[in-house]
């Protein structure tokens, strides 16, 4: 099957290759190269707000996936013009080429801000980018796929792994210093999960529906810190700053003015006990490469 992944170089999406590329002919289509690769990939250079290079590129794919964002809360809400540029705007070029090449299925890659009032910009063109992805399925008949992805972690260092950043501090300083309170609550799933569940998406048995792809059990911050300090059996530092979530939800994204989805659990995934010590002896393992 021919696959085009726009924002391939992204966390999620070069997990997800390697679930993909053995089987079918994969294209990444991203302004970089990842840096971190699987053999078997094209590479095609592409800004997704150029019209004309996003038609290119999708020409005779069957499938696309859309990963392509402008994804830390933060930025967007710092820069609002090239948010709704890059996440509004490109991602209606991609729907448009994918309706005038009549491609198979698009899958697009969502957040569960998109369902929420916080989030500022970003969860606002999460929300308009799930009503894009309808529209083009009642206007055009587009098969389409969305996904809302809860807290992802692992062992890279990777923009929105928080849970890896929290780690390295607690390593390296004997501390952690986290701007919350602690009792936010949050569905942790391991990147490995959450890039297997996502390439499973091409199957025809997923059509049409949005789907939440989160791990099986909710913690809050101060239990995955609590479970931190007992696998690295030492005495780490705990400073809340108890700063309040101008952007981040506490409890839960959802509320009364979304789009249903289902919720996606991986019938075997990893651990979050397991999943944390990956994380430790990434970490150890880079800090003392050059001993």
């Amino acid at each position: 099957m021919r696959i085009v992944m726009f924002g391939g170089s992204g966390y999620i999406a070069v997990k997800t290759l390697e679930f993909l590329v053995e089987e079918h002919e994969v294209t990444i289509a991203d302004l970089h190269l990842p840096t971190k690769t699987t053999p078997g990939f094209t590479f095609a250079q592409c800004d997704i707000t150029d019209i004309e290079a996003v038609k290119k590129i999708v020409d005779s794919a069957e499938v696309i996936y859309n990963f392509a964002a402008c994804s830390s809360l933060e930025g967007c809400n710092a820069d609002p013009c090239r948010a709704i540029d890059i996440n509004l705007r490109g991602h209606v070029n991609i729907l448009q080429s994918c309706i005038d090449q009549d491609v198979k299925k698009y899958i697009y890659a969502s957040s569960v801000y998109a369902i929420s009032k916080y989030g500022g910009i970003y969860g606002i063109t999460k929300r308009a980018s799930e009503e894009l992805v309808l529209h083009y399925h009642n206007e055009h008949r587009l098969p389409f796929v969305g996904l809302r992805y809860g807290t992802i972690y692992g062992p890279e260092k990777a923009q929105g792994n928080s849970l890896y950043q929290l780690i390295r501090q607690a390593m390296i300083e004997r501390c952690i210093v986290y701007n919350g309170s602690g009792r936010e609550l949050r569905e942790f799933i391991h990147i490995d999960d959450a890039a297997r569940l996502t390439a499973t998406m091409i199957d025809d048995k997923y059509s049409n529906e949005f789907y939440t792809l989160t791990g099986p059990h909710p913690y809050t911050l101060s239990d995955i810190i609590e479970l931190v300090r007992e696998i690295l059996d030492r005495d780490i530092e705990i400073n809340y700053r108890n700063a309040p979530a101008k952007y981040h939800y506490t409890r839960t994204p959802a509320n009364l003015l979304n789009i249903v989805s289902k919720k996606i659990v991986s019938d075997h995934y990893v651990d979050i006990h397991q999943g944390l010590l990956d994380v430790v002896n990434t970490i150890h393992g880079e800090l003392h490469a050059t001993d």
